[in-house]
């Protein structure tokens, strides 16, 4: 294995890239002082984690040791900020702008679907002879995948570990995928994990890199390692038992804390009862009283006068005619939560 190493480590739903060690150029010697080939990369994800959150960074509740350690062996940006998305998945397009350098209006189903014609930087990597290996979160189309990495093992495809519905245990029971050259990933030929005391998310990611690492001590081809954890995105499961706990008097919540919407009120919930938040036909909802809420009232005026369901449905499909017919609808809806007047979804 070269002993050349590039580590970088990206806190994320994306919006503070946390470059970690020998990132800045740095490069791990041999003892003799001697460099070899073109270096390795491993590459660390974690999930829906802000730059804040590090100790190192500012944090005086968590503690987050290795990040630290990371922080002050490398390069840390807390002033790159996330896009947004087109769903309530933020991650999800934040991922495949990282992946293939492009902006929120150019990724495609917000992110969910890599065309051939737009290379990954793993692709990229593999395409001039490294070994790219993956484990961890994949929040794109199973193609995309195949096509960026050679190898890997222990792959959840999807946004969160399901919880709850038909005893799923979240991140203490993941079902994962091991590699298959012919890309086939289905919900049928994957396992769920055992659900053993220490069994957590980011222990299986962890073991899956470990064990890349050590089947390729013996080479020395060069390797790229995407290992993209699952945690700290919910559903919040305890953890085993490692880690730091925390009890609920030791935190603070977030200055923009509150315990209930501001916008939340007895009259606002009696006149809204009756609308469905996706009307689906033309209807006349309960007059009951003013629902439109201060936010909604200033987005309105931002957002000026609203065009009709019948000229949205007549406008040519364009590149960002998706966020358009978004924005329209949103518009739409939030005057008939206003006038009471549902409008159908275009």
């Amino acid at each position: 294995m070269n002993d050349k190493t590039l580590l970088f480590c990206l806190p994320a739903i994306l919006c503070a890239p946390l470059f970690g060690a020998h990132a800045s150029g740095k490069e791990t010697p041999k003892d003799d002082g001697e460099r070899t080939g073109r270096p390795n990369v491993l590459f660390l994800l974690t999930d829906d984690q802000t730059f804040n959150t590090i100790r190192a960074l500012g944090n005086t509740e968590i503690h987050t040791p290795n990040m630290d350690r990371l922080v002050r062996r490398g390069v840390a940006f807390p002033q790159t900020h996330v896009m947004g998305g087109l769903n309530g998945a933020v991650s999800q397009p934040s991922r495949a702008m990282l992946l293939t350098g492009r902006g929120l209006m150019d990724v495609h189903r917000n992110g969910g679907f890599i065309p051939e014609a737009e290379k990954t930087f793993p692709e990229v990597f593999r395409e001039n002879g490294y070994t790219t290996f993956a484990t961890g979160k994949w929040h794109s189309d199973n193609a995309s995948f195949n096509r960026s990495f050679s190898t890997g093992a222990n792959i959840f495809f999807g946004g969160m570990h399901p919880y709850g519905r038909n005893n799923e245990l979240g991140h203490r029971r993941p079902y994962l995928h091991q590699y298959d050259p012919a890309g086939d990933y289905n919900n049928r030929n994957g396992a769920w994990a055992d659900a053993l005391p220490e069994t957590f998310s980011s222990k299986l990611y962890a073991d899956a890199a470990i064990g890349f690492l050590e089947a390729e001590a013996s080479s020395d081809d060069p390797f790229l390692m995407y290992v993209a954890f699952t945690s700290p995105h919910d559903p919040r499961n305890v953890l085993p038992g490692y880690g730091r706990k925390y009890a609920s008097a030791e935190l603070s919540m977030p200055a923009n804390f509150v315990p209930q919407h501001p916008s939340t009120t007895a009259t606002s919930a009696n006149a809204t009862k009756n609308c469905s938040p996706r009307p689906a036909s033309r209807s006349r909802c309960s007059p009951s009283g003013p629902t439109i809420t201060a936010w909604s009232a200033r987005w309105i005026s931002r957002s000026g006068a609203f065009s009709t369901p019948s000229k949205r449905a007549a406008r040519p499909a364009t590149r960002s005619s998706s966020s358009r017919r978004t924005t329209g609808f949103a518009s739409a809806n939030t005057a008939c939560w206003a006038s009471r007047t549902c409008t159908r979804r275009p």
